[in-house]
């Protein structure tokens, strides 16, 4: 069974993949809050290609380099709906402790609710 996105958050994160719009959301998940900026796939490519270049190990560096090369397509949104909401500059918030992340990549099926604005 597929799960459709709320029409809102697919809506904004039609937009930020598109790169239209930058906005924070918090996502509930599993228990788990995470509150970030939500972000495009060039967003994604570019810092997770810096995370492995800066990663001082030379697999890192090569593996780096050839993700900034990847091309990155608009969102074909309309005939396929989006499957993960990917968040940047991400708080990580559970019960006892906070937790930042460059990245974040939330299945759709995962989010048990959210709200507009981040931490």
């Amino acid at each position: 069974m597929e799960t459709k996105m709320d029409g809102i958050l697919e809506l904004f994160n039609t937009q930020a993949h598109d790169e239209v719009v930058q906005i924070g959301v918090t996502i509930n998940s599993g228990g788990l809050l995470f509150s970030g900026i939500l972000a495009s796939p060039k967003d994604f490519r570019d810092i997770l290609s810096r995370e492995f270049i800066n990663s001082n190990d030379e697999h890192g560096i090569a593996l780096g380099e050839v993700l900034s090369e990847i091309e990155i397509k608009k969102s074909d949104a309309e005939t396929k709906p989006l499957e993960y909401i990917t968040l940047k500059n991400v708080k990580i918030i559970n019960s006892q402790e906070t937790l930042n992340a460059p990245l974040w990549r939330i299945k759709v099926s995962a989010i048990d609710g959210y709200t507009i604005g981040n931490f």
